[in-house]
Order: C-alpha cells, then sequence, then structure tokens
C-alpha cells in the first residue's frame, strides 16, 4: 500500500469545493472570502487549478444574486449531463439506482456521517462532505472509483463554458487524474440586469400567464354565454374552394397535433416518463415530430393567408381580426421552427426541462422563478410571449370556435337518436308513399 505521505490532506479543500458546488444563496457568498484563505492556506490544490477556483468565486462574488442563483438552477438542476447527482450518471432513473443510494447511505452511517433531511446521498457536496473525513489515501482512492463521471460533468460544463468546471477539475487533481486547464466566460455566464428588467422580466413571465389564462376561461364563457351567435369559424368554402381543401388540412392537421405536443411535453412531469425515457430522447422525438408538423403547418397557413389576402371575392367578405390572426399564428409557427436549431444544440434537454417546469408552475399555481429562464435563448422567450398573447386574444377572435371543436366529442358518448316512422304500423303495401294526382295544389 502506498503511504499516507505520498497524500496531502485535502479534508478542508474537499470541504471547501463542496460548498462551492452548493446552492450560491445570501449566507455561501458571505463566506466566499474564508473560502479562499481556506483553499490557498492548505496547498492541497495546485496553483494553476486555485486560480480558475478563484475566477469562479471573484464571478460569484460580483455577480448579480439572482442572477447568479438563476445559472445555477440552470446548470445543475435542469439537466442530466450536468447533474450533481452522481448515480443519475451511472443509473439513470433504472431499479438499479435504488439500491446503490442504501449501500451509500449505509457507508455514511458506519463512518458516524448522518444525512440531513432531504439530502440523497449521490449528491455531490454530501459524497465530499464523507471524503474529507477520511485519511487521505482511502479519500482518494474513494474519489478515484468515480472519476469517469467526474470526466462526464467536467465535460459538459467545459461545453457550456461555466466556471464551475474549475471545482471539477480540482477534484479530478485531487483523485489523481489530469483535465484540461479551464477557460471560463464569466460575461457569457452571468447576465447583468438592471432592477426595472427584473421588474419586467418577472412581469412578462411571472404575471403575464396569469392574465392571458383569466383573460382566455373567463372572457370565453361571457361570450359563449352571451353572444353566441359570433361563437362560429365563418367558413369561405363556399365562396371558393380552391386552395382550401389542402391549405385547410395541413394546417389543421398540423396545429392540432403541436398543441398537443406542447400540452403534452410540456405539462407532463419527468417523472412520469423518466423511468422509461431519458430526456434527451424526448427532446429529439419532439425536434423530429414537431418540425415535420410545423412545416406541414407553415404550407398550410401560408395557403390559407395567400387565398384570404388575394382572393377580392372573400377578401370582402374577410374581417379585418380574420387576416390578423392568421398573420400572427404564421410569426408564431416561424418563431417555433426558429427554434428548432437551438433545441437541437441543446439536445440533453436542459432548455426543454427549464421551460417545462415553468409551464408545470403555472398550471399548478405554485411560485415562479423566472429568473430561470435569463439564459434561455431568445427565440424561445418570444415564441413563449406570443403563445401566450394567442391565448389572451383567443376570445376576442373566431378562434373560439376551438371550443366547439373540442365540445364536439361529446357526440360520441350522447344517447343515439330514435327515429319513429308515421308508417310502421300500416298494413303491407300501404307504407309508401301516393303518387300525386294531376292537378293538386302544392
Amino acid at each position: 500500500m502506498t503511504s499516507t505521505a505520498k497524500f496531502p490532506n485535502a479534508g478542508l479543500s474537499l470541504r471547501v469545493l463542496a460548498r462551492l458546488l452548493s446552492y450560491p444563496d445570501a449566507e455561501m457568498r458571505c463566506h466566499l472570502s474564508a473560502m479562499r484563505d481556506a483553499l490557498h492556506t492548505e496547498h492541497a490544490i495546485t496553483v494553476g487549478r486555485l486560480a480558475e477556483l478563484d475566477v469562479l468565486m471573484d464571478t460569484l462574488s460580483s455577480g448579480d444574486p439572482l442572477d447568479t442563483e438563476a445559472i445555477y438552477v440552470q446548470l445543475f438542476d435542469c439537466g442530466r449531463a450536468t447533474s450533481l447527482h452522481l448515480f443519475e450518471h451511472v443509473h439513470g432513473d433504472s431499479r438499479d439506482r435504488g439500491p446503490a443510494m442504501i449501500d451509500l447511505a449505509q457507508t455514511y452511517d458506519k463512518a458516524g456521517l448522518y444525512l440531513a433531511p432531504g439530502e440523497l446521498p449521490d449528491y455531490l457536496p454530501v459524497v465530499l462532505e464523507f471524503v474529507s473525513t477520511q485519511p487521505p489515501h482511502e479519500g482518494r482512492a474513494f474519489l478515484s472509483e468515480m472519476v469517469h463521471i467526474f470526466n462526464t460533468i467536467f465535460s459538459a460544463l467545459q461545453q457550456r463554458q461555466s466556471a464551475y468546471a474549475s471545482v471539477i477539475g480540482a477534484l479530478l487533481k485531487l483523485a489523481g487524474e489530469e483535465a484540461q486547464a479551464v477557460k471560463p466566460h464569466p460575461q457569457r455566464q452571468i447576465r447583468t440586469r438592471s432592477a426595472p428588467m427584473r421588474t419586467l422580466f418577472g412581469f412578462v413571465f411571472g404575471v403575464y400567464p396569469y392574465i392571458c389564462l383569466t383573460v382566455f376561461l373567463v372572457v370565453s364563457l361571457i361570450r359563449f354565454d352571451q353572444n353566441q351567435y359570433s361563437w362560429k369559424s365563418d367558413s369561405s368554402q363556399l365562396l371558393r374552394t380552391g386552395s382550401l381543401r389542402w391549405g385547410s388540412n395541413l394546417f389543421h392537421a398540423g396545429i392540432l397535433f403541436l398543441l398537443f405536443g406542447h400540452l403534452l411535453g410540456l405539462l407532463t412531469p419527468h417523472s412520469l416518463y423518466g423511468h422509461f425515457m431519458e430526456a434527451s430522447v424526448k427532446q429529439r422525438i419532439a425536434i423530429y415530430s414537431g418540425g415535420a408538423a410545423g412545416v406541414f403547418c407553415f404550407i398550410g397557413l401560408s395557403l390559407l393567408i395567400h387565398r384570404r389576402v388575394f382572393d377580392a371575392r372573400i377578401r370582402a367578405t374577410s374581417h379585418p381580426t380574420d387576416i390578423a390572426v392568421l398573420v400572427i399564428l404564421w410569426v408564431q409557427l416561424v418563431l417555433g421552427l426558429i427554434t428548432l436549431p437551438y433545441s437541437w444544440a441543446h439536445s440533453d434537454g436542459s432548455v426543454m426541462l427549464i421551460l417545462a417546469d415553468w409551464a408545470q408552475r403555472i398550471v399548478t399555481l405554485r411560485t415562479i422563478e423566472a429568473e430561470v429562464l435569463v439564459n434561455v435563448p431568445w427565440p424561445y422567450l418570444l415564441h413563449m410571449v406570443l403563445g401566450m398573447t394567442i391565448f389572451l386574444l383567443f376570445p376576442f377572435s373566431r378562434l373560439v370556435h376551438v371550443w366547439s371543436g373540442f365540445a364536439s366529442l361529446g357526440y360520441l358518448f350522447r344517447p343515439y337518436q330514435v327515429v319513429r316512422s308515421r308508417r310502421l304500423n300500416l298494413p303491407p303495401g300501404h307504407n309508401q308513399p301516393q303518387p300525386r294526382q294531376p292537378g293538386a295544389g302544392v
């Protein structure tokens, strides 16, 4: 066995690294100076890695607190590739994860380390706390068993140009592995927003959704109760068929697939499908199927707009809101198609999980952390804002006929209509219509 002297005591440094990987709340940021001193005093980490950790701590201390916390949540809580729960990388959501958790918890119990309520044994800061209590050679051996997981997380953080990669790089060094130098980009990592911009951002993604949903539901009910004559689609099929058949079918098939796809994708908790499907797989399914449906819908909607704008007879009978609704839907569809390359760039499903959590919080009336969306690419944000606006405009336009379309499903469950003939009980040969007599009146 190698002598203990070969391995410097890194207990204090490991505890500091564990704290750096914890949620960057106000208490943690207040201790950054003491944490920096502890790392430089113990000399367990190389000078180069210490410089990288200094950049991370400078970023945490100088950045806007809300932005810093939002970045952490987006980075570690919304993507499997950078998850700090180690068994997430090994077992995923398989049944093997439970027994592995139990074995690790029992290892902690034997060492006298007891988990706090809500803590999971495979959470990396907890693992580092345990390793910091072990003799140096045993701690290094324990870390070396997880090197392949550290490399996975390190690569994902490097790809995102995150300063947090410096922490994993330091762990790899303590485990006896070499990793490439970290070149973080703090300005890309943290977006500083002024107080008015944060207020506007919070309103648009925290309050505006509820305004749109309230108007959508309440005004639709009022219109159905007070003005049922206007509850129609105002079909122009009788005026001219032409491209209507192709345009209408492509549009309706595409838009219905996209509508239900968005509802199912955003409102289904990850815990329901995570047992048999990874977030990255779901993301790719959404890209392929949603992209195809979006193209079909785009073709159909473009045909409908061309028909309504350039056919003089149809345009003469069109209300301005009819054309406006088609144009708004067309712009929304284009924004959705623009998001496809961004979705492919985030094929691990991290952005999808962020947006799904936001939508689920709206529907379940939970607190919305709008700042979590701060680093979401701009096409998603515009797509979301316009989508909410469509719900706001819905009850004031012909879109209300969508309600009737869903209500028509009730016909599948209603009782059969009983139709009785007046000639059922007549003798045979007398139940046929009598021929009209010449000269009979109308």
